[in-house]
């Protein structure tokens, strides 16, 4: 009990990468649980920020009525398309999480960074929180990375949290 009182509480910041996991739940004929997933990051710490990241246009696919995302504390960030050629257009989410992630870990009162998301991309922020001492917990589906996997470590990955349509 000694210990416990003087205990740092951890405080959390939380990027999903809403696209990336949803998809893979479809083909699960799932869907992604935020009250379940909010449930999780305050079995962690204090939730300091948690972002969904999304295209602009995929925001209709956010549950943000009564009771939705915005009730539950979760701030949504658009990320708009970008050109890639000039034919084709991509999303910026992986850029705005990473980009994000990156100011925050600076944060000294920030513990704990936490990814939802199977891409790879995510390994840049997760190498970079941790270089800056920040616990790093990865939430994904079945189709992880498996380099991200071995980046955050085994210990630190957990199933996204899914429930039936």
């Amino acid at each position: 009990m000694f210990k416990k009182l003087f205990e740092k509480k951890r405080k959390i910041v939380a990027f999903v990468d809403y696209d990336n996991v949803a998809s893979a739940a479809i083909e699960e004929g799932k869907i992604f649980d935020f009250r379940k997933f909010r449930s999780e990051l305050l079995k962690i710490g204090k939730i300091e920020f948690a972002f969904i990241c999304i295209p602009a246009d995929r925001i209709y696919s956010l549950p943000i009525g009564n009771g939705g995302v915005i009730d539950l504390g979760f701030h949504i960030l658009l990320c708009p398309k970008r050109s890639i050629e000039s034919d084709k257009l991509e999303d910026s989410v992986d850029i705005h999480i990473i980009q994000s992630g990156l100011k925050f870990i600076d944060y000294e009162e920030i513990t704990d960074v936490v990814i939802v998301s199977n891409d790879r991309h995510m390994i840049e922020l997760a190498k970079q929180a941790q270089n800056y001492g920040k616990k790093v917990s990865l939430f994904g589906t079945d189709k992880i990375s498996s380099m991200l996997k071995r980046v955050v470590g085994q210990a630190n990955v957990r199933p996204a949290p899914l429930q039936m349509k």
